[in-house]
């Protein structure tokens, strides 16, 4: 630090700060020149020496009323502002509770703030607020706090010349309360003055001030300060004490700003400006002014999520043991029904776990997402909103499953619980997929608390039996059409309805697969030369599977359709496919078409098709792929996967 000569000085004292000094050591305090009295001197101005604009300036809004759980916001703003590192630091005011007859306890609130703002590079610079100097006495002529705040803190008044703009403080409690929020006349003249001489150096000028001046008829605002901002070019007011961030409207060009808090008390929604931020001046190089604000703890760390704590994550997402409904639940359904399914829990991780299900019941609303600091931002996650699908995930299921838990399981450790469900009256329709949300929660290795949603869906063991009377063709059709659906959760589903298929067996004894399918786009042809699983598995066009049997002897063909009305048909033969020629007897035959928002597709599967032409049942599943000309191809099914649908054979 260097003291320039007397002849360098504007105003009363010109002090240079140099940034490598300043770097020196941590938060090394301001250099003030020094009073007669042995106190920082008042209205003095101090040279910064920062890199080139734009400038970025920060601001630390009210700190009061100082509860305890307000310090923790001002813990995470001071993280924040070491990693955006800006240029300098102001305060706006209210650094501590103050209004207290008692100096030991001032100190300590002193102490306790400084404290925290200790680790940044350099201190604030600050703005008194009337809790800073404000004395519990009543007496308005007790200026004891003034006094001592002028030792723990600065001047009250005094200008900042920065590389790129003014920043003029102000005292707005230079006059008790009880007389009125005003300026006195000896702070007029120093305003004027110092406005003047910023004036000459052509860069932006600030001033800041605790109280909103403006808004209190007493300081005759409009008469004895406007005009000496518009005469010297100020570009913007910034003040505090409301603790509801809002913009005034601007006035001749002067912009008005209100911050909010930053650890201080709040009552309201933020939408009405009540909000813990920081503020940021940014001094552009066109010589204007921006104001912008950022939510306290927004800027995470290096550390916000470790790969340890990813792997986690990813093992209890991905391990499809963490959580399996055992059994399903039979239909035909002919009354009200209820019953148990096994849901069984493991834990993958290394660390305990709680669990606790829940059906769908309603479309998911936001969640809280632990702050990435102590008391830093805890903000609200749309994820589970924005992953909704309504054609997928049903919320109106006539299936009530129970919800359950929590419990905790050990590493390592699985349980097997009941899942109770119950049906109130006879379904009207076939069940849908029923979802059952399990959430995993478990502390990571910053002790937050993680939760893992799981979505699993309620297996239904479908039993169809066509009608006994002739249906229309002389066909026996199955009593209702069957939803084609999304039986296990994938994000990437299609935001479409579930396709529906007619089954029916003719009077030769095959079977009749009519589908109806909405698609709002139906994959262009492509050349694919794949003739191996991955095709039966992510076909590269629109497509239906048909898998008929139970292993080993299940038949299973991929029916691919072609834009032009066309189709192709692969069997799949151990682990490759291979084309089934159009004369071949023992195929399926398809016949397809568009209609209005998507396809219908009519398929014969003859019964010299069926693994066991004699047997009285046949498993059968059909699967409906939905293409859209992209990467990833996304099914839906007639039954879950493990559970195919059992056709009654006439």
């Amino acid at each position: 630090m260097s003291r320039l000569p007397p002849g360098a000085a504007r105003g009363t004292a010109c002090l240079t700060l140099l940034g490598a000094v300043m770097t020196a050591s941590a938060n090394p305090p301001v250099d003030w020149a020094i009073g007669p009295d042995g106190r920082p001197l008042e209205r003095q101005t101090i040279t910064v020496d920062l890199p080139p604009r734009p400038l970025r300036i920060a601001i630390l809004p009210d700190r009061t009323t100082g509860r305890a759980w307000g310090l923790p916001y001002l813990r995470a703003a001071v993280l924040d502002l070491e990693r955006l590192q800006p240029d300098v630091i102001f305060t706006i005011g209210d650094m501590v509770q103050g209004y207290t007859r008692s100096v030991a306890r001032w100190n300590e609130e002193v102490a306790e703030w400084k404290a925290i703002v200790e680790p940044l590079d350099r201190a604030p610079f600050p703005v008194a607020g009337n809790h800073d100097v404000v004395s519990g006495s009543r007496d308005p002529a007790d200026d004891a706090f003034e006094t001592l705040y002028r030792e723990a803190f600065g001047p009250l008044r005094y200008a900042v010349d920065l590389p790129g703009a003014t920043v003029v403080v102000g005292f707005s409690d230079g006059r008790r309360a009880q007389e009125g929020v005003a300026f006195s006349e000896e702070d007029l003249a120093w305003l004027d003055a110092t406005l003047g001489d910023a004036a000459t150096r052509g860069e932006p000028i600030i001033l800041l001030i605790h109280r909103p001046m403006w808004r209190s008829a007493s300081s005759r605002w409009s008469e004895l300060v406007h005009p000496m901002l518009v005469r010297h070019g100020v570009d913007a007011v910034i003040a505090g004490h409301f603790h509801a961030l809002q913009r005034d409207p601007d006035l001749d060009g002067v912009q008005y700003h209100i911050l909010s808090a930053c650890g201080g008390m709040i009552d309201q929604h933020p939408l009405t400006g009540q909000l813990q931020h920081l503020s940021f001046v940014h001094a552009l190089a066109d010589g204007s002014v921006e104001v912008h604000h950022q939510l306290v703890g927004a800027t995470l760390g290096p550390n916000q999520v470790s790969a340890a704590d990813q792997d986690r994550a990813f093992r209890m997402k991905r391990d499809a043991e963490v959580a399996s409904i055992l059994g399903a639940i039979e239909e035909p359904l002919t009354g009200p029904a209820q019953g148990s399914l096994g849901l069984e829990l493991f834990n993958p991780l290394d660390v305990p776990a709680t669990f606790a299900w829940s059906p769908l019941r309603e479309p998911p609303g936001v969640e809280l997402v632990p702050p990435a600091s102590d008391g830093g931002l805890s903000w609200n996650s749309r994820t589970s909103i924005d992953s909704f699908n309504p054609f997928t995930m049903r919320t109106d299921s006539p299936l009530s499953v129970a919800a359950g838990g929590p419990i905790e399981l050990a590493p390592g450790e699985r349980r097997r619980v009941d899942l109770g469900w119950s049906i109130a009256a006879t379904p009207t329709a076939p069940l849908p997929p029923t979802e059952v949300r399990i959430r995993a929660t478990y502390a990571d290795s910053l002790g937050r608390s993680v939760p893992i949603t799981l979505i699993r869906r309620v297996p239904v063991q479908r039993v169809v039996s066509p009608s006994k009377e002739p249906a229309a063709r002389g066909w026996h059709a199955a009593p209702h059409p069957l939803p084609i659906s999304a039986w296990d959760f994938s994000p990437y589903d299609t935001l479409e309805p579930d396709a529906e298929a007619r089954l029916a067996f003719d009077d030769r004894g095959d079977l009749r697969v009519t589908i109806e399918a909405a698609d709002g786009l139906v994959a262009a042809a492509v050349e694919d030369v794949r003739l191996d699983r991955t095709r039966l598995a992510d076909p590269m066009v629109d497509a239906v599977l048909i898998e008929l049997g139970e292993e080993p002897a299940c038949r299973r063909w991929l029916v691919e359709l072609d834009p032009d009305g066309l189709e192709e048909i692969f069997e799949a033969v151990g682990d490759r496919v291979v084309v089934v020629p159009p004369e071949q007897a023992d195929r399926p035959f398809v016949d397809w078409d568009r209609i209005p928002g998507g396809w219908r597709a009519e398929i014969r599967v003859p019964r010299t098709c069926f693994p066991s032409p004699s047997a009285a049942r046949l498993p059968l599943q059909i699967g409906v792929a939905d293409n859209d000309d992209t990467y990833h191809t996304q099914w839906r099914w007639i039954a879950p996967r493990r559970a195919p649908l059992q056709l009654q054979v006439p």
